[in-house]
């Protein structure tokens, strides 16, 4: 009888150990999961911040694209006759701060209004109807006016 008891003793503890190791093992796993879930929520606490900066001080903002459009109906070779030439001629503007776009808000127009271009003979005026401004973007709507034919 004592053997028996002695082996159950020994079984229970086994067990307990063995239950102990897999407890240990697991808690061990979720204080590493913690951890790395930890520092990313700091490093997106930290990008947030930076954002909530950037959003609030345009001079923060880099001019990276300039978004062209013609209104409807514009013939597809005038509006790539366009889009070029008012690419060609604002592409300065692109990696420089949007701050400048902020204090002169009427450049991109007093840029392109002065500007023609020739097309199949046709002399067009070039006149910015809309700009907008967005984070990294600056949208213009562009329109050709036919002033002659040549």
């Amino acid at each position: 009888m004592k053997r028996i008891l002695a082996a159950l003793a020994i079984g229970a503890l086994a067990g307990m150990a063995s239950a102990m190791a897999y407890t240990n093992r697991d808690l061990h796993h979720m204080h590493v999961e913690v951890k790395a879930l930890r520092q990313a929520n700091d490093q997106l606490e930290n990008e947030n911040q930076f954002l909530i900066a950037e959003r609030t001080d345009p001079s923060r903002y880099t001019l990276r694209k300039i978004q062209i459009d013609c209104p409807q109906g514009t013939d597809i070779l005038l509006q790539t006759a366009i889009k070029r030439q008012v690419l060609q001629s604002l592409s300065f503007l692109i990696g420089k701060s949007m701050q400048i776009l902020v204090d002169h808000p009427y450049m991109p127009s007093a840029i392109v209004d002065v500007q023609t271009i020739t097309l199949d003979k046709r002399r067009y005026r070039l006149h910015v109807t809309v700009v907008i401004m967005t984070n990294d973007t600056l949208h213009l709507n562009v329109r050709g006016q036919l002033q002659a034919d040549l």
